[in-house]
């Protein structure tokens, strides 16, 4: 395969991470709504912890076990910042 193969093999991948992306953004707003109504606070540092923790240990690389906590605790961290749910209320 040629690098344009190779790059359109990366760029249907990119698209399908920015899918799951979005879905996880939706179901993390919808969790947040209901702990709203449930009177629940929206951060769960322990709940954090244990999805890096997760994924960690499930990790078989390539990417190291601190690269994968990081991009996840990005991908955590913009949706949080990000998630519309007072403004869906």
């Amino acid at each position: 395969m040629d690098v344009d193969g190779w790059r359109g093999r990366i760029d249907r991948i990119d698209d399908d991470i920015l899918e799951l992306i979005a879905r996880r953004a939706v179901i993390s707003g919808r969790i947040g709504r209901v702990k709203i109504k449930s009177g629940l606070p929206i951060d769960d540092h322990d709940r954090e912890r244990a999805i890096l923790d997760r994924l960690a240990v499930i990790n078989k690389g390539p990417l190291s076990d601190d690269s994968i906590r990081r991009i996840f605790g990005l991908i955590i961290r913009e949706i949080k910042d990000n998630n519309q749910i007072d403004k869906e209320l």
